[in-house]
C-alpha cells in the first residue's frame, strides 16, 4: 500500500478519537470545575489539531512524510504531545479529585437507602430555610410521612423487603416533588429515643 495514504489515514483516526473525546467532555452531564474541564478540553484539541496537521502534511505535502522527515515538524509535534500530555495528566488527576469528593460528599449528606438527604443534612437545610422563610416572612411547609405498620412488615418479610418499600418511596418522593424541594429521611425508631423534641420544634 501507500505508506503515504496509511499514516494520513491513521493520523485521521486518532483525530476522530480525539474528537470523541471532546464531544464527550462537552456534555451537559460532566459537572466538573472549569479549570478540570478546561485542562482536559485544551489536551485533547491540542492532539486533535496536531493529528489533523499530521494528516494533511502526509497526504498533500510532496515531501516525505512524518515518520520520514527529519525536520522540524516532527519535533513541532513532539512539543505539542507532550504538552498534551502534561494537560491531560493534571486534567484526570483534578477529574478523580472531584469525583472522591463529590463521592465523600454524597455519603455524608445522602442516605445510602433511599437516595434522598440523611437527618442530619435535613436539619441543616431545614435550619437554613426557616431562617430564611423568616427574614423574608413567606410561609414554610412541612410535610411529614409515617409508613404504617412498616414494623409488621419487615417481622413478616424479612428486612430485604423492608429496604425495597423504603427505597420505592424514595424513588416516588424525588419524582413527584421539585428540585427546590428538600427531602430526607428523618429514620426510624431513634428518632424517638435521641432526639424526642427535634423534630417537633420544626413542625
Amino acid at each position: 500500500g501507500n505508506p503515504r495514504a496509511e499514516g494520513a489515514i491513521t493520523n485521521l483516526l486518532q483525530a476522530a478519537c480525539c474528537a470523541m473525546v471532546l464531544w464527550q467532555l462537552s456534555r451537559k452531564n460532566m459537572h466538573h470545575q472549569i479549570r478540570t474541564l478546561g485542562l482536559l478540553w485544551g489536551a485533547y484539541l491540542l492532539l486533535l489539531l496536531m493529528f489533523l496537521g499530521l494528516a494533511g502534511f502526509g497526504a498533500f505535502s510532496a515531501e516525505p512524510g512524518f515518520l520520514s522527515d527529519p525536520g522540524d515538524w516532527p519535533g513541532v509535534c513532539l512539543l505539542a504531545a507532550m504538552v498534551a500530555m502534561v494537560m491531560g495528566s493534571f486534567g484526570f488527576l483534578l477529574l478523580h479529585k472531584e469525583r472522591a469528593e463529590n463521592e465523600m460528599h454524597k455519603l455524608a449528606t445522602m442516605d445510602p437507602l433511599t437516595g434522598v438527604f440523611n437527618r442530619r443534612t435535613f436539619i441543616e437545610l431545614a435550619e437554613r430555610e426557616l431562617a430564611r422563610c423568616r427574614r423574608s416572612g413567606s410561609p414554610l411547609r412541612l410535610l411529614m410521612l409515617d409508613l404504617d405498620h412498616f414494623k409488621a412488615l419487615n417481622d413478616r418479610l424479612g428486612h430485604p423487603a423492608g429496604d425495597h418499600v423504603l427505597k420505592e418511596v424514595g424513588r416516588m418522593l424525588r419524582e413527584q416533588l421539585r428540585e427546590i424541594d428538600i427531602i430526607a429521611r428523618w429514620g426510624g425508631e431513634e428518632r424517638s429515643e435521641e432526639h424526642p423534641s427535634e423534630l417537633q420544634s420544626r413542625e
